[in-house]
């Protein structure tokens, strides 16, 4: 499935994007590396190789591209168990280094202009074509 093709909303009515994205997360056995599986401008499901328990806070580094990343912090609040690959988790941002949350809004808008077209969602200093 391609990124950001198929929607998702979650109980906080915010709109998730599928993306396939590395994460990079403190752990008490030391930083793992896992994957996000949907991301929202509020959240993350990601899965990762060791487990985490509920309300868990945890320090992130996410990849949104081969030279993009964001850190922050999320809580862990909500564990989906094991899985083939490793323990599935949901985990609200508590708090974004330094521009993180911009980042990740512009990337996320950026997805979304391409599912909608330019015509639908163009710069704000462009004109519609008529």
């Amino acid at each position: 499935m391609a990124e950001g093709k198929e929607v998702l909303r979650d109980r906080r009515g915010e709109r998730r994007f599928m993306v396939n994205w590395h994460i990079r997360a403190g752990h008490r056995k030391g930083p793992i590396k896992g994957r996000v599986l949907d991301i929202s401008v509020s959240g993350i499901q990601f899965l990762s190789p060791l487990e985490y328990q509920l309300g868990d806070l945890v320090e992130v580094e996410i990849w949104l591209g081969s030279l993009t990343s964001i850190r922050g912090v999320v809580r862990i609040v909500r564990v989906a168990g094991a899985v083939a690959d490793g323990h599935l988790y949901g985990a609200e941002f508590q708090q974004f280094k330094d521009d993180g949350r911009q980042v990740l809004s512009d990337r996320l808008l950026s997805m979304l202009r391409g599912e909608l077209g330019e015509e639908y969602a163009p710069q704000p200093w462009q004109q519609r074509k008529r």
